[in-house]
């Protein structure tokens, strides 16, 4: 998967997004300019220092100065004829007020052009470490920001903010693969831990997975693969693909081991867990190289969904 830019904010609003992250995103990337890196919560801190999921983006100049400009053609159509735009925004008129001004876009994000026409057209105000501005315009500004990062960078962006899904929509800036990954994540995750994720802590969740990133990153490799096909599939459907590998599996050992399935289970678990190196097979009897070689076949088709498998049976413990 390509790099995650989130936005609009440093850190998610929903801790159990951010909970749901910490269980089977690789990373995301928010964008946190020097001036903004101690502006965010301790627990936020403590999960950037202690795990591997944040890995903040520093914003350029160039793409500052490109969404500058998108912002303010897009906000001066919406300004003009704010009634085509209810669907979108709420209370548009609003924009204006001044108690409405608790969006702060960082001076590093934006060109002074875009500082010009916000406080001309009495859309927000200059402060210390940038400008002030409602949270639709906010909103509208780092979408775009987001974007132009996404278009340079080849990669997508992310967010778990839902007060503007209308306007995403209408954007067409949604990543449909992303999202339908991101969904059957959340509904495999739900089917196997044995609480609901609120109920967990957040400390456990992130030691959870700092002993069990590897298998992790096969279970995001996994939903990948699936994604990838052509029909959609449930959280049912995909644990039942893992579900079955353990058979599957066994019936193909079976098959090709003959009279000696005990020694080629045998076989099969050492390798399985790492004890037992092919090429030691020579030394257990020259009529079991073959079998040996026929059950690697096995292993190597299915050590990312046994992998899978054991990330299963792990998150039932969590709680």
């Amino acid at each position: 998967m390509s790099d995650l830019i989130y936005f609009p904010s440093f850190e998610p609003e929903n801790e159990k997004w951010l909970k749901f992250s910490l269980l089977y995103l690789n990373e995301f990337r928010p964008i946190i300019p020097e001036s903004g890196r101690d502006d965010i919560s301790d627990t936020y801190k403590f999960i950037r220092d202690e795990t591997d999921l944040i890995n903040p983006l520093t914003p350029k100049y160039i793409y500052g100065e490109s969404a500058s400009i998108k912002s303010i053609e897009e906000l001066e159509k919406i300004l003009e004829n704010p009634e085509r735009y209810q669907t979108q925004f709420l209370n548009i008129n609003k924009w204006k007020e001044e108690n409405n001004w608790r969006y702060l876009i960082y001076s590093e994000k934006f060109s002074y052009v875009f500082e010009d026409f916000c406080i001309q057209n009495n859309l927000g105000i200059k402060r210390n470490k940038g400008l002030l501005v409602s949270e639709s315009v906010g909103y509208i500004f780092m979408q775009n920001f987001a974007n132009e990062i996404s278009n340079q960078t080849n990669s997508s962006i992310i967010t778990d903010s839902k007060k503007f899904e209308a306007y995403d929509s209408y954007k067409n800036i949604q990543n449909l693969e992303i999202s339908s990954t991101h969904q059957l994540a959340e509904s495999v995750i739900n089917l196997k831990i044995p609480l609901n994720i609120k109920d967990i802590e957040l400390s456990n969740i992130i030691n959870f997975r700092n002993e069990h990133r590897e298998l992790i990153k096969e279970f995001q490799d996994s939903l990948e693969k699936i994604e990838q096909k052509p029909n959609d599939i449930s959280a049912l459907k995909f644990i039942g693909e893992f579900d079955n590998i353990y058979n599957t599996s066994m019936q193909k050992i079976i098959s090709i081991s003959g009279g000696v399935i005990g020694t080629s289970f045998n076989i099969y678990s050492s390798l399985e867990d790492g004890i037992l190196d092919f090429g030691e097979l020579s030394s257990i009897g020259g009529e079991l190289i073959a079998t040996g070689y026929g059950i690697k076949e096995i292993i190597d088709e299915t050590r990312n969904k046994r992998k899978c498998v054991k990330y299963f049976a792990n998150l039932k413990i969590l709680q």
